[in-house]
């Protein structure tokens, strides 16, 4: 089993061509998210995470910067491949590379996983951002 972690900007376009595939399987075709509100055009400034397994990439991830705040948000585990830890890891990885820069950090969920980012501090805020006919609820590290 091998397991590898990367974070990456928009100009690697190999990583990124595999995060959009993942995004597009998880989060438009099982989740029914809107094809156009999930691609929001913020790629191309965001820190992109993509997580292998055994060379097939099974999990993807992105923060951006607004106002001094690091939100996390299209973070996707391939079906096939969820509750073995992947997850874990990949929120895990993620936290500790923003962690340095001190500054605020949310997450951008639906709130059927917030239990799950709770693990790692994540609390609830009571605020929601809505994205089409989507709500996200808005976690604090």
């Amino acid at each position: 089993m091998v397991l590898k972690l990367e974070g990456f900007g928009y100009d690697n376009e190999e990583f990124y061509k595999f995060s959009l595939e993942i995004r597009q399987q998880v989060l438009v075709l099982e989740f029914g998210f809107d094809k156009h509100l999930e691609f929001d055009g913020r790629d191309f400034k965001a820190m992109h995470y993509i997580l292998f397994f055994n060379s097939q990439a099974v999990g993807c991830a992105r923060w951006t910067e607004k106002d001094h705040i690091i939100s996390i948000d299209r973070f996707c585990i391939l079906k096939d491949f969820r509750n073995r830890g992947f997850g874990h890891l990949l929120i895990k990885f993620i936290i500790e590379d923003v962690l340095p820069s001190k500054k605020k950090l949310n997450l951008l969920t639906i709130s059927q996983n917030s239990s799950f980012f709770q693990i790692y501090r994540f609390k609830q805020s009571g605020k929601f951002e809505k994205m089409g006919d989507t709500m996200y609820e808005v976690l604090n590290f």
